[in-house]
């Protein structure tokens, strides 16, 4: 089945002390009534990770990305969430992860 549709840059790139934005229903609205049926969310996990601590995600953001996907579904969009940044993966901008895993992908 092929799915039609947009990327939405809500959680794609995180400054600090920024926090993610609230899924903006009136875009999804406009997507859902063009005849879309898809939405692509790249994501970046240092929104919902503290430092080097991959293993305790904030839930509070994990809560946001709830948000976006009930927003989602409510107008019959299909929702794919896309890690573009993982902790040592990182598709542009590596100068900006954390020095450890960078070091840590360097020496392998």
């Amino acid at each position: 089945m092929r799915r039609y549709g947009f990327n939405l840059q809500w959680m794609f790139w995180k400054d600090p002390g920024v926090k993610p934005a609230s899924a903006d229903e009136r875009v999804l609205d406009a997507i859902a009534s063009w005849g879309f049926d898809f939405v692509r969310m790249p994501c970046d996990y240092r929104f919902w990770t503290d430092g080097l601590d991959y293993a305790n995600p904030d839930e509070r953001v994990l809560e946001v990305l709830d948000t976006y996907l009930d927003a989602c579904r409510e107008r019959g969009l299909h929702l794919s969430l896309n890690l573009h940044r993982a902790p040592g993966y990182v598709i542009t901008g590596w100068e900006s992860e954390h020095q450890e895993v960078t070091l840590r992908i360097r020496a392998a």
